[in-house]
């Protein structure tokens, strides 16, 4: 599948509108033929919604050239379900370590954490796995430098990541390494 720059724009704009917690912005629409790099075009996308906020970061990476693109990439943020991708890999490391093969139990938990936002099993499996240290030392393997656990709160949900963090991590996944 090729993903045009329009498509690619508007996927951006999409994800950076919903990132804002401040109301609608007036965002052009690009024009059947967009003038400038696709990286120009993301950054003035970019600057019309940080004119608003501040809370805002993204970061992508082109698959086909494998350029980057990150706009306060640094922002760092409460993971809240973001943080269940990373459970269920420390599930499926755990069972891996010990040489088995993660129980249908735990596959289900992962199945309804993840394609349902299940709050109840993401917690079952954060118990499971070892909770904080599992987390934090997953996230330094993994080179996560900016994504761990908050001193203030046992819970998952109050994990910290930014955008960059999360692009190595779905990098991390699609490569499967």
């Amino acid at each position: 599948m090729t993903l045009s720059r329009r498509g690619l724009l508007l996927g951006a704009g999409a994800l950076a509108l919903t990132a804002c917690s401040s109301g609608p912005v007036p965002v052009v629409t690009p024009s059947a033929s967009p003038t400038g790099t696709v990286r120009e075009q993301l950054q003035a996308i970019m600057d019309a919604y940080a004119a608003n906020t501040d809370l805002l970061g993204m970061s992508v990476t082109d698959l086909r050239t494998h350029a980057t693109f990150s706009f306060r990439g640094d922002f760092a943020t409460n993971s809240a379900s973001i943080a269940k991708v990373m459970i269920a890999l420390a599930a499926l490391r755990k069972a891996r370590k010990a040489g088995e093969e993660l129980s249908f139990e735990h596959y289900g938990r992962i199945s309804k954490a993840i394609r349902d936002s299940d709050n109840d099993a993401a917690d079952q499996l954060w118990e499971w796995v070892g909770g904080v240290a599992a987390y934090d030392a997953l996230a330094a393997d993994l080179g996560l430098a900016s994504t761990h656990s908050d001193p203030r709160s046992a819970f998952w949900s109050w994990t910290t990541t930014t955008p960059d963090d999360q692009r190595s991590l779905m990098r991390l996944l699609a490569t499967g390494t």
